[in-house]
């Protein structure tokens, strides 16, 4: 599976081109009018930055610009990270680990052909692990007896200096006693005197 792969199995993403030099309420109204909140940010044909929200909100609430009187250029996220339709998901994943990168634009050719997030190139991997997997439990008796069966690959390793983070482990914790108040008896049920009046 190649990243040219994933483009063409996945719904088409919404994404609009503003230029560099325009003026933020002007590639707002580009973005609004496509109903997308990600733009390829341009100079001629060259992608050179993102538009998003983040850092729109970033910049606005950092700096004394207004939407009227800022250009894209001023809170474009940048520089972009380019991967060809030609990888594998895994390398691409690698690609973005490596440059802290949010999301990844996809070229063929010199022409960007879409914008790829972490959670697709996971799923991606994940599907493609589930495919292997499911081709390994189909293998027929004979497959089985000749030794013939498919095997899942495990993924290449991760270029020097890439980690993927993992959540700490559960820590033991000792069991919480539970403190019950005993119920009161029958007799204090019908006993005007554990009443505070």
């Amino acid at each position: 599976m190649t990243l040219n792969d994933l483009l063409h199995m996945r719904e088409e993403k919404k994404v609009s081109l503003v230029r560099r030099n325009m003026r933020t309420i002007d590639a707002l109204k580009i973005m609004k009018g496509k109903a997308c909140d990600t733009a390829i940010v341009v100079d001629g044909v060259r992608p050179v930055g993102l538009a998003t929200p983040t850092a729109l909100a970033k910049f606005v609430t950092d700096s004394w610009y207004t939407l009227e009187s800022s250009k894209v250029e001023d809170w474009m996220v940048h520089p972009l990270q380019f991967v060809d339709t030609n990888e594998t998901p895994m390398s691409a994943l690698a690609t973005l680990l490596a440059n802290d990168a949010l999301l990844l634009v996809a070229i063929e050719d010199n022409q960007w052909r879409g914008i790829i997030t972490k959670e697709e190139l996971l799923q991606a991997l994940i599907r493609q692990q589930g495919e292997q997997l499911q081709t390994s439990l189909d293998a027929s008796p004979e497959q089985l007896r000749s030794g013939l069966t498919p095997t899942i690959s495990t993924p290449p390793p991760l270029p020097a200096g890439t980690s993927i983070q993992t959540p700490a482990p559960n820590v033991a914790r000792e069991p919480v006693q539970e403190q019950r108040e005993e119920a009161p008896s029958q007799s204090q049920l019908y006993s005007w005197s554990h009443l505070p009046f």
